[in-house]
């Protein structure tokens, strides 16, 4: 019956959004960041290996009882519903203190958005980032240098970040901090991610051997979803908002070099999609590289050598493995572009930028 509920509310996002995502998800977020969010290791790390060890533990038990005809296929049977119900309960935990929020109206709503866009629109949003990101950069530093803030300066950094944005979006106050290295960092290589958001816990995660300058903006978008959206798209766009409102250039400059990357592969795909001729696409992006500061490039070029540094036969194949079923997951949660719905961003950002003048 709880399933059933779930599935129905999904229908009635403005009843979601309003007794869920703003009343009761706003107090048993908040209570998860205060219990957890002390900690300097991630319980939902622990959870999640903990889980794996005792499937792993029940399955050898029970083939080994089953090869010493210690137990019977109907005992099997049993204790296979048995570890069903605990799957089905997982599953109603998961939604009901986080995953509603797949079906809430978010962002749209609150800000009165509407992204509607074409090829022209989203080239004069790269244009824009261009500008922002070559400031960014130059207000950081002269040289190729970065600096390398540690973790806790970082994860203050994303308080600080939502407190600017609040003062213009009040209901993206986020308090009682809540963010974790990944324990699993060493091998993430092998399962695709830079960041994840832990609903069982309330812990945001985030891939520690990164390329720093990369870790500010992923910070903020799982802080997004700690906020309660629940779409890739929002949480980038929402995580967006808040490093792009921050006075330290490290967390703007972060902002719109992920937005960079995202909105040129969009316009890319977009120029491909209309059938633009090759020659003008491939002359056009020559002149979006040329754009950027010499300090961004090099950057960029730091950034390439890492994931290229690190990447691998296996470690490529267990990454798009791992995506294809988190893609799967995506879909069933009314992200109908499955992974790609990362990209949709770009359309709450022309939207933004027509709405507010700036981005």
């Amino acid at each position: 019956m709880l399933i059933i509920i779930i599935n129905v509310s999904r229908f009635f996002p403005v009843l979601v959004e309003e007794y869920y995502s703003n009343g009761v998800y706003v107090l048993t977020s908040r209570l998860q960041r205060i219990v957890f969010g002390w900690l300097p290791f991630s319980i939902g790390d622990l959870v999640y290996a903990g889980a794996v060890i005792y499937i792993v533990i029940k399955l050898k038990l029970i083939i080994k009882q089953k090869i010493k005809k210690n137990i019977t296929w109907r005992n099997v049977g049993i204790k296979g519903l048995g570890f069903v119900k605990t799957l089905l309960w997982t599953y109603v935990l998961f939604y009901f203190l986080w995953g509603m929020n797949y079906y809430r109206q978010g962002i749209a709503v609150q800000l009165n958005l509407q992204p509607e866009y074409g090829q022209t629109d989203i080239a004069e949003l790269l244009d824009a980032i261009v500008i922002k990101l070559n400031e960014a950069r130059l207000l950081i530093s002269k040289d190729t240098v970065l600096p390398e803030p540690p973790f806790a300066q970082l994860t203050q950094g994303v308080t600080e970040s939502y407190d600017e944005a609040t003062k213009k979006f009040p209901f993206l106050a986020y308090d009682f901090l809540s963010a974790k290295k990944s324990m699993y960092s060493s091998v993430a290589q092998y399962m695709g991610f830079t960041g994840y958001f832990n609903p069982l816990t309330g812990e945001a995660q985030v891939r520690s051997v990164l390329p720093n300058v990369m870790q500010p903006f992923i910070l903020c978008h799982e802080a997004a979803h700690q906020l309660g959206y629940g779409s890739e798209a929002e949480a980038n766009f929402t995580g967006f908002i808040a490093a792009s409102s921050s006075t330290n250039a490290y967390f703007r400059y972060s902002a719109y070099l992920d937005m960079y990357s995202i909105v040129r592969n969009k316009l890319f795909f977009t120029m491909l999609q209309n059938r633009v001729d090759s020659s003008v696409i491939i002359s056009s992006f020559k002149n979006y590289n040329t754009s950027l500061d010499t300090l961004v490039r090099f950057d960029k070029r730091k950034i390439r050598e890492y994931f290229t540094g690190v990447q691998t036969g296996l470690s490529n194949n267990t990454s798009n493995a791992v995506m294809g079923f988190y893609d799967a997951y995506l879909k069933v949660n009314k992200q109908v572009k499955g992974v790609e719905s990362y990209a949709d961003v770009t359309g709450w950002l022309i939207a933004y930028r027509k709405k507010y003048g700036k981005i």
